[in-house]
C-alpha cells in the first residue's frame, strides 16, 4: 500500500512540474494583433480624434518626406493668409530644378492664395511651393523686398517652429517642396502629428481631398480657354475613382517622390466613426498604394470605439454587512463619468476593472464588504480600467442608493453579529445564578 501511495505521488509531482512549465515558456497573447505587413521602410496608423497611434514601423527613423513637406507648407500658408489675397508669380520659381513636378506657373500670373494652394496640393506644385514661401515670408517678415533665397530661408523657419509646435521633434525642414536636401528629414511620427494639426483646418481638409480643380479666376501668363483650360488633377490614386486602389472612405492626403526619398504617401480616411491618417515612407511606387490601403483597411476593420464607462450606470455589485432587515444586503454601485476608448477588437475581453474601496467604509474583518448605513450618491472609492496593465481611466464610484443599517434589536436576533451570544451568555449567567440561589435558601429553610 505504501509504494502505491509513492508511486502515485511521484507522478502527481511529474504532472504538476510538466503543467507549470508551461508557465515559463513563450505563449501567444489573447487578442494579440501584429498589424499589416508593410513594404515601406518607415509607417505609422493614427487617429486622428483620440491621437491614439494604431500600428508603427521604424516610427521614429529619420527619413526624407519628398513632397509631403507640402502638407507642412500649405498648413504654414492657411495660417497666415486670406485665401482670396493675390499673388503674383515672380521669379522665385526659376530657383527650381527643372525635373520635378510643376503647377505650370509664368511669371505674371495673378492667382489667389486659394489657385495656388491647389496647384501645389492637386499636381504637387513645386514652383507654387516657392511662390507661397516667398509670399508669407516677406508678409510676415514685413520685408517686400525680401530677396528669394532670404524669403525661402525665412518661410523654412517658419515651417520648423510649426512642426515644432505640432509636437514633430525629430524633423528639419529646409525647403518648401521637399526637393532633396539631406539636412531636410522627418520620421512617421513627425509627419504623422503634422498631418493631424493640418487635418484640423477646414480648408486643408477640403483641399486633400479634391480629385481636380480648375483654375478660373484672374489674369494668367498661360491664359485658360475652352480649348485649353487649366485644370489640376490630384496625384493621389487613393481619390481616383477610375484608379485600381481606389478607396471611397480615402480623404487624402498628400503624395512625394525623390530618389533618395522613394515613394511615399500620406493617406486619410473616415468611416465607422473613425478618422485615420496613415503615413508611408521610402516604399516603391506600388507599394505606397498597397501599404496606405493596408494600414487603412486595417484600422478601419479591426478598431473601434467602445463605450467602457457611463455615468449613473452599474459598475459593480457589492456586499453589505449590518443591513436592516428588509434590505437584501446588495448595493449597486455607480460610476460618476462616461468613458469610450479606441480598441482593437480582441482586445475588448481584456480590459479590466480595478476598485479601490474606501477604507473607512469597509466591515472589519470581512473583507470587501462594505459597512452600512450608506447614502445613495456617497463616494465608495474608485474603479480603475487598465488594458494590458496601463490605466486607461479611472472614475469615483458611487453608492446607488440608501442603506439603512440594522437596528440593535434586529442586530440581536439576527444572527449576524455575536452580539446575540453576549446577551445570551449574560443571561445564562444570571439564570444559573438564580437557580443557585433559590437552592441555597431551600437547604437553609431544611436546617431551620
Amino acid at each position: 500500500m505504501l509504494r502505491v501511495v509513492k508511486v502515485v505521488f511521484i507522478w502527481t509531482l511529474i504532472i504538476y512540474l510538466f503543467v507549470g512549465l508551461n508557465d515559463f515558456l513563450p505563449q501567444a497573447q489573447a487578442g494579440e494583433s501584429r498589424g499589416p505587413e508593410i513594404e515601406g521602410q518607415g509607417a505609422l496608423l493614427l487617429e486622428r480624434n483620440s491621437g491614439k497611434i494604431l500600428y508603427a514601423k521604424n516610427e521614429k527613423e529619420k527619413l526624407y518626406p519628398a513632397s509631403t513637406t507640402k502638407i507642412l507648407t500649405a498648413l504654414v500658408v492657411l495660417e497666415n493668409c486670406q485665401l482670396d489675397e493675390v499673388i503674383t508669380v515672380g521669379e522665385e520659381i526659376n530657383f527650381l530644378s527643372h525635373d520635378g513636378s510643376s503647377a505650370g506657373l509664368a511669371i505674371g500670373d495673378q492667382l489667389k492664395v486659394l489657385d495656388l494652394l491647389n496647384g501645389l496640393m492637386l499636381p504637387s506644385g513645386n514652383d507654387a511651393a516657392n511662390v507661397l514661401a516667398v509670399y508669407v515670408a516677406r508678409k510676415v517678415g514685413q520685408d517686400r523686398e525680401m530677396e528669394i533665397e532670404t524669403a525661402l530661408k525665412f518661410f523654412a523657419g517658419l515651417m520648423n517652429k510649426r512642426a515644432a509646435k505640432a509636437g514633430a521633434s525629430n524633423s528639419l525642414f529646409t525647403n518648401p517642396h521637399g526637393l532633396h536636401d539631406e539636412n531636410h528629414y522627418t520620421t512617421p511620427l513627425d509627419l504623422g502629428k503634422i498631418a493631424l494639426e493640418a487635418m484640423e483646418n477646414p480648408t486643408f481638409r477640403q483641399l486633400v481631398q479634391t480629385e481636380e480643380y480648375e483654375l478660373e479666376s484672374l489674369n494668367v501668363i498661360n491664359e485658360p480657354s475652352q480649348e485649353n483650360p487649366r485644370i489640376w488633377e490630384n496625384t493621389n490614386k487613393l481619390l481616383d475613382r477610375d484608379s485600381t486602389y481606389y478607396m471611397d472612405e480615402v480623404t487624402g492626403i498628400k503624395t512625394g517622390f525623390t530618389t533618395p526619398a522613394g515613394y511615399c504617401l500620406v493617406s486619410s480616411a473616415s468611416a465607422k466613426g473613425l478618422e485615420l491618417i496613415g503615413v508611408v515612407l521610402k516604399t516603391s511606387s506600388t507599394g505606397r498604394w498597397t501599404d496606405s490601403r493596408k494600414l487603412l483597411n486595417y484600422g478601419l476593420e479591426e478598431f473601434k470605439y467602445v463605450p467602457l464607462l457611463k455615468a449613473g450606470e452599474e459598475v459593480t455589485k457589492v456586499a453589505i454587512a449590518n443591513p436592516s432587515r428588509k434590505d437584501t444586503g446588495e448595493l449597486s454601485v455607480l460610476a460618476t463619468h462616461d468613458f469610450t476608448d479606441l480598441i482593437h477588437y480582441s482586445q475588448i475581453p481584456e480590459v479590466e476593472k480595478h476598485i479601490i474601496w474606501n477604507e473607512e467604509l469597509l466591515a472589519e474583518n470581512i473583507g470587501n464588504i462594505l459597512r452600512a448605513p450608506i447614502k445613495k450618491g456617497q463616494e465608495l472609492g474608485k474603479v480603475y480600467l487598465t488594458l494590458g496593465g496601463v490605466v486607461l481611466t479611472e472614475s469615483t464610484i458611487v453608492a446607488g442608493r440608501d442603506v439603512k443599517s440594522a437596528s440593535l434589536f434586529e442586530n440581536f436576533f439576527s444572527g449576524y453579529f455575536p452580539l446575540q451570544w453576549l446577551f445570551g451568555s449574560m443571561l445564562c449567567i444570571m439564570l444559573i445564578g438564580i437557580v443557585k440561589s433559590r437552592k441555597k435558601v431551600r437547604k437553609r429553610t431544611i436546617w431551620f
